[in-house]
């Protein structure tokens, strides 16, 4: 009788609950409040656990990235344009402004071309037909550089702890390789 091969694992189709909850996260990006909406009688805590956990499934991972970038292409928008957008807003600065004779906000010498996507409002108050304030607001600095914070790794939500399997069988105390003894 010939040897013969050992048969390739199918990746099996997505459960019910995987699909749902693949639904539900590309609402908001959220794993617990997507448990949360599945099964509203969960915990904030089961929910966490659970929704991180269907998150961490390979298919269901593959299947988020798969519709992520899928919306990307059809949205036309991608993570390097919202990163510039987000950096454009995160270091405006009201130095990059000035108000010229006719009351009009145009930007100093010196300040970035796109600048001007920072302003998010432009009061003027007149008295007696005369200019006499220009009050100028940008858009929300402490938000925008806490995303940024967040996408180069400053500011963690959760503590990621990788140990390797080496890790857990070298003794506490013992001696680590080239340290001199």
């Amino acid at each position: 009788m010939p040897r013969m091969l050992p048969r390739r694992r199918q990746t099996p189709e997505l459960t019910p609950l995987e699909s749902r909850f693949i639904h539900e996260y590309m609402l908001d990006m959220d794993a617990t409040e997507a448990m949360r909406r599945i099964n509203p009688g969960l915990s904030k805590q089961q929910a966490s656990a659970r929704g991180g956990g269907l998150k961490r499934r390979p298919r269901v991972a593959q299947q988020i990235a798969l519709r992520l970038e899928a919306r990307a292409i059809r949205t036309e928008i991608t993570q390097d344009q919202v990163l510039t957008e987000l950096k454009t807003l995160a270091f405006s600065d009201i130095t990059h402004y000035q108000v010229n004779a006719q009351g009009q906000l145009e930007l100093a010498p010196g300040a970035p071309p796109d600048a001007m996507r920072a302003v998010r409002s432009i009061k003027r108050r007149m008295s007696k037909g005369q200019l006499v304030e220009v009050e100028i607001k940008l858009w929300d600095k402490p938000g925008t550089l806490k995303l940024a914070g967040q996408h180069t790794g400053l500011f963690t939500d959760k503590l990621e702890v990788r140990i390797g399997l080496i890790d857990l069988l070298l003794p506490k105390d013992g001696p680590v390789v080239g340290d001199g003894t």
